[in-house]
């Protein structure tokens, strides 16, 4: 260490527990932070600033201003930006000492073991079961520990897979849900915060797991309520029939993540209409139904066409009252247009028919000068 980490890290070196053994370790370490998005964010400015000495990034997307609310990363400037450059100048800008690599692409079969082998430990930030699988089942093939991290809405997740004596996420969730139980935080909005907490955690674990001090979560899967403020822990132990990281019948390759993909719904189905298409078809003697799957009511003053809410989180439950719409077309709306995807695909795998769904939601709607004609 040179007298500039001395200075830097001088904190962490009072603490009998790091101490300057354990900060050479951070220095020497080498982490990769799969997804730089909600939980990848304060995962990578975390260990940034603790020394982690080299940090790979995994990230393809480019900044939006709906990550803004809780990618820390990210500023307004950087929208439209890659958001791997803009997170490695940022860690670079905090702090010179660090390594970072830049996996500017997907994380695939074809190149997840090429790229996690390089590393000592790995974080999966993301946010898409088929990759969760991925992360999982190619750490377990190279014998690398892995914190796994998750949220939704107002809750929160985090534990350690992969350490030995310890389980796999196939262990927990052998094989992935149905597309309509399949929770996702853009499914149904998540408190930024939420995702600056997990993401603290997860930094929390790679340093102890680094530093071998403490206990990790292995084995035990932390559970954070923001709503409530509390933090619950639940056991999990390695199952003997895993098919992933039983060493009787482990995997000795990849699998077909195209399989866990193809369970995934599709958008290729569901059309997108403009704001100006969505008010000719109100207008047009079509016979539709108006579904609104947000919150609250956004258009009770259409009385000319048919007009259903049923929030997002509610609609699996109710498709039964849906029943006697079935031979007519459907327009799904809701505040932005993501939760009004998710709602088209699982009404669309069910047999009813989808004439579209609002692009942009009501937010892009309440631009416009028919609406304000109608509700101002």
């Amino acid at each position: 260490m040179n007298i500039n980490q001395y200075s830097r890290y001088n904190r962490h070196l009072l603490l009998k527990e790091v101490g300057e053994a354990g900060q050479k370790k951070l220095l020497d370490s080498k982490v990769l932070i799969i997804g730089v998005g909600g939980l990848g964010s304060p995962v990578s400015l975390y260990l940034g600033a603790a020394g982690v000495g080299t940090i790979g990034l995994v990230e393809f997307d480019s900044v939006d201003v709906s990550n803004l609310q809780r990618q820390i990363l990210y500023e307004t400037q950087d929208i439209n930006l890659p958001k791997i450059q803009c997170a490695a100048k940022r860690i670079k800008d905090m702090n010179p000492d660090v390594n970072v690599i830049m996996h500017e692409e997907p994380l695939k079969k074809e190149n997840a073991l090429n790229i996690i082998e390089k590393y000592d430990f790995v974080v999966d930030a993301t946010d898409n079961f088929a990759t969760r699988y991925l992360i999982n089942d190619a750490c377990i093939l190279l014998n690398k520990t892995y914190v796994y991290g998750s949220i939704y809405n107002f809750e929160g997740q985090v534990t350690v897979y992969g350490a030995p004596n310890g389980p796999c996420f196939r262990c927990i969730n052998p094989e992935p849900l149905p597309p309509e139980n399949q929770p996702g935080s853009l499914a149904l909005g998540i408190l930024g915060v939420v995702a600056g907490v997990i993401g603290c955690i997860q930094a929390t674990e790679v340093i102890k797991l680094i530093c071998n001090i403490g206990e990790p979560l292995i084995g035990r899967l932390l559970l954070y309520d923001a709503l409530n403020m509390k933090f619950r822990e639940v056991k999990i132990k390695p199952n003997c029939d895993c098919t992933i990281c039983n060493h009787n019948s482990g995997i000795d390759a990849l699998k077909n993540y195209e399989d866990i993909k193809n369970l995934e719904p599709k958008n290729d189905a569901i059309k997108k209409i403009t704001c100006v298409e969505f008010y000719h078809k109100m207008n047009s003697d079509d016979d539709i139904v108006i579904l609104d799957v947000s919150d609250q009511e956004n258009l009770e003053k259409v009385k000319y066409k048919t007009y259903k809410n049923i929030p997002i989180n509610l609609l699996r439950e109710n498709l039964n009252t849906l029943e006697e719409y079935k031979n007519k077309e459907f327009i799904i709306i809701c505040q932005s247009g993501v939760n009004s995807m998710n709602a088209a695909k699982a009404l669309y795998a069910k047999g009813y028919k989808i004439f579209g769904i609002l692009d942009g939601g009501i937010f892009n709607l309440k631009t416009t000068k028919e609406w304000r004609e109608v509700y101002e």
